[in-house]
This record gives structure tokens, C-alpha cells and sequence, in this order.
């Protein structure tokens, strides 16, 4: 590109600068999906959209055996494509099974994993209400809470809690 004066200059630094800015998005985005999508097939991370997959499938097998991707969607209230590709990342990182039919299951890590969720869950639930918090707040803060919290803190609850019922 020959160095020119004016505004032909501009706007093609200008334009130049745009699809600069724009490919450096893409390549951000396209490595932070594949350190994301690499990690999760090695158990290195779950992120909270993933553990509330789980935590959601687990509490739909509990009510019935024949749960599909659609089950999921609906609960979610998320689309069948988004609900599928989250699927598809869970199936490969060998937390569930997905049958020719489309019915869902878990692995034995998958399901290990889900009930671990699902007792922070329940364990923060029932530490909230036991605070005075309304069951409707504790149920949904418990919701938030569960997928950030250290496990000394989440241990120090359940304590607290199992100390309370004795």
C-alpha cells in the first residue's frame, strides 16, 4: 500500500484498523472456545452453564428415565440448539450418553459430578432457610452460590448444618 496523504489514507487505515479489531476478536473467541472445549474433555473445568446441565438432567431422571434434549430446553427455558451444542461439549467430555433415540444418561463421572451439585444445592438451601431467608431466595441464591463457592466454606456450611439437625 502506498503511503498516500488525505483522506484516501484514513479511510483505508481506518478500514485496515476495523479488520484488524475484528480478527483479533475472532481469534480470542476461537481460542478461549478451543482452551475451554480442550480443558473440559480433561476434567480441568466446569463452568457453571455446565454444572447447571447437569444438575438439571439429574433432577429430570430422578422424576423419569426418558429424558431427551428437549426435556432440558424446556426446564432451561434455553433454545434446542443451544441446549444441544452444551450437550454435545458434556457428551465428549464423558459426563453423558446420548442414545440413538436421544435419551439421555449419565456416565458414572457424570453422575457423580451431578449429585455432588445437587447436595451443595440442597445443603445451601437448607442453611439459608435455617438463616430466615424465604425458601423461594434461599432456593434461587442457593442456585448462584453453589457453582462459586471454595469447598471450605461449602464444608463449613454443611457442618453447621448437619451440627443443627442432630
Amino acid at each position: 500500500m502506498a503511503i498516500q496523504h488525505g483522506s484516501c489514507f484514513v479511510l483505508e487505515w481506518y478500514v485496515l484498523c476495523v479488520i484488524k479489531n475484528k480478527l483479533q476478536t475472532l481469534f480470542k473467541r476461537v481460542s478461549v472456545w478451543y482452551n475451554y472445549t480442550n480443558n473440559l474433555k480433561a476434567g480441568v473445568i466446569m463452568q457453571e452453564s455446565g454444572e447447571m446441565y447437569l444438575e438439571t438432567l439429574l433432577v429430570l431422571s430422578k422424576q423419569s428415565d426418558d429424558v431427551h434434549a428437549v426435556d432440558l430446553a424446556h426446564c432451561l427455558g434455553y433454545s434446542k440448539p443451544s441446549v444441544s451444542r452444551a450437550l454435545g461439549i458434556l457428551q465428549q467430555s464423558g459426563y453423558i450418553n446420548v442414545a440413538k433415540d436421544g435419551r439421555l444418561t449419565f456416565t458414572d463421572s457424570g453422575r457423580q459430578y451431578a449429585e455432588q451439585i445437587y447436595e451443595r444445592h440442597k445443603v445451601l438451601t437448607d442453611f439459608f432457610v435455617s438463616l430466615g431467608v424465604s425458601h423461594e431466595i434461599a432456593e434461587n441464591d442457593a442456585c448462584k452460590i453453589e457453582h462459586v463457592i471454595s469447598n471450605e466454606l461449602y464444608s463449613t456450611i454443611k457442618q453447621i448444618t448437619e451440627d443443627k439437625t442432630k
